[in-house]
């Protein structure tokens, strides 16, 4: 990526430019495929087995268990925030009416025993213990950034982060265009 995470240090960084050390070699086991023979298509892995625990049910949280439940996946999905705050509230209604699971109040680390793979939504620390007993019982966690990618056919850009995202997506389809990709 182009800023750092808790895995990953920026590839751009305003004090130093760019960080071409941080650049790799796709792995030969991802060759990617050749479009129309101009554009690298990279075949996207299917989406893991259910059932599926959301952890986090604000807006994307709700989001990716209503995508799921549409597909007709089994869904779990927690939060630990307490049911008395309304938009919580009014989030739990709209997913049971849907056919989701949903606890409330729950840290979620005992429902990643049933779950075949754990979406995690973004406010979501990486060691809250839902994702972390995910993780010792080998079940897959993914965001809901990589959740849309398996789940969208088409393909598309995605831009997170705290700053810069408004300027980093206008600058986007100039340079597509400017290139003769699609937009």
């Amino acid at each position: 990526g182009l800023v750092g995470d808790e895995d990953h240090p920026p590839l751009l960084d305003r004090r130093g430019g760019l960080r071409s050390v941080r650049l790799h070699r796709l792995p030969d086991q991802h060759p990617g495929l050749i479009n129309a023979g101009r554009e690298v298509v990279t075949p996207r892995p299917p989406l893991p087995p259910g059932p599926f625990l959301v952890v986090g049910l604000a807006r994307s949280g709700v989001a990716a268990a209503l995508a799921l439940r549409a597909r007709g996946e089994e869904v779990i999905g927690c939060d630990a925030g307490a049911a008395d705050r309304p938009e919580l509230s009014a989030a739990a209604r709209r997913l049971s009416q849907a056919g989701v699971e949903v606890h409330l109040d729950a840290s979620g680390d005992v429902f990643a025993a049933r779950a075949g793979t754990l979406i995690k939504s973004p406010g979501v620390p990486q060691n809250a213990p839902a994702v972390l007993a995910a993780r010792a019982a080998g079940v897959p966690v993914l965001g809901e950034l990589e959740l849309a990618w398996r789940l969208l056919p088409n393909e598309f850009i995605a831009v997170t982060g705290t700053n810069g995202r408004t300027t980093t997506a206008e600058g986007i389809a100039p340079s597509r265009a400017q290139a003769s990709m699609a937009i």
